[in-house]
């Protein structure tokens, strides 16, 4: 079945659904394809800053936020190893010039 036809028979949201799922080389309105997939990226994006702040109790996807929660302080201990390498290593560079 093409595109345009069934246009005709299905919803505005179920069309939404078809270009969430379709490549844009399999619809007939790119400029919605991009729309569709624009907004959802901007939705994860919201979402990830939103659980950022957010305490575990406060979201409905807490799989999500114990998962962004972990990957956050796995960030936070590298840049704390990383900190914590260059300040030794000036320590030693300043007692062997010192």
């Amino acid at each position: 079945m093409s595109d345009e036809s069934e246009n005709a028979t299905e919803t505005e949201e179920q069309r939404y659904h078809r270009y969430c799922q379709s490549t844009l080389s399999e619809v007939s309105d790119p400029d919605t394809w991009m729309e569709v997939h624009h907004e959802a990226e901007d939705e994860r994006y919201h979402r990830y800053i939103r659980y950022m702040v957010s305490e575990r109790h406060e979201v409905s996807a807490v799989e999500l936020w114990d998962e962004q929660q972990d990957q956050m302080m796995r960030e936070n201990e590298g840049l704390l190893e990383e900190n914590l390498w260059m300040r030794m290593s000036c320590e030693k560079c300043a007692v062997a010039t010192g």
